[in-house]
């Protein structure tokens, strides 16, 4: 609202989904939304303090960092923690879908979790909107599905258009722009964020998309490296 923008972006990515029906994020714990009577209801306990980040030593040291950079390492990971925890401790299939790990999309905490960042999304567009500003969602999709005409085994980029097609707002798909960006990769090798060909091919898409002239609006920068992570 400070800066009056006229229009507003989300770039959003699959694991949004379960990130907004879980009570921790990756640097610690957060707001809980919930669909109570069909309205969002925010949890009434306020997120703790950030937990101090620990450095694994050792043995978990290097599996740490397997995980950056091998994707079997991270689903082998991830399936045996499934495997091994305590089914009357962890029933929450969200833990996994947001760790990558397949999990149906019909379970219900999973659609609990679709119809929570439902009501988030149309708050947001409302909000937006009463500013005067356009509301947009970009889906973010997985690098392995670029090369890809379909949406991948979660469904998120169907889904997303359903959602906004009910609160009116447009969802775009970058893939064909990451796909033929003349210089490859878009994606960093060790995970799945853009890198900055990637970035430089979706802010391209964007202002195409949106009609806005680059030449009056964008000054390039571009790094001395593109060392991937």
């Amino acid at each position: 609202r400070q800066l009056r923008p006229d229009l507003v972006v989300l770039a959003f990515f699959r694991n949004d989904v379960a990130y907004n029906a879980l009570p921790t994020y990756a640097r610690g714990p957060k707001p809980l939304f919930a669909v109570v009577d069909g309205q969002l209801a925010a949890d009434a306990q306020p997120p703790g303090p950030q937990p101090a980040r620990q450095i694994p030593q050792g043995w978990h040291r290097w599996t740490s960092k397997l995980g950056t950079v091998s994707h079997t390492w991270f689903h082998l990971r991830a399936l045996r923690r499934r495997l091994l925890s305590n089914p009357q401790a962890d029933e929450n299939p969200l833990v996994f879908w947001r760790d990558e790990l397949f999990v149906p999309s019909d379970q219900p905490q999973v659609s609990a979790a679709w119809r929570a960042t439902e009501l988030l999304l149309d708050r947001l567009a409302s909000e937006v909107r009463a500013t005067g500003a356009e509301f947009v969602v970009m889906w973010v999709p997985d690098s392995e599905l670029i090369a890809d005409s379909s949406e991948g085994k979660w469904g998120v980029r169907d889904k997303l258009k359903a959602v906004g097609a009910r609160s009116g707002f447009s969802v775009l798909d970058p893939r064909a722009a990451l796909r033929d960006h003349p210089e490859q990769p878009v994606y960093y090798k060790r995970d799945r964020h853009w890198n900055a060909a990637g970035h430089e091919a979706v802010a391209d898409f964007l202002f195409d998309a949106l009609g806005v002239p680059q030449a009056a609006t964008l000054t390039r920068v571009r790094p001395d490296s593109r060392a991937g992570r």
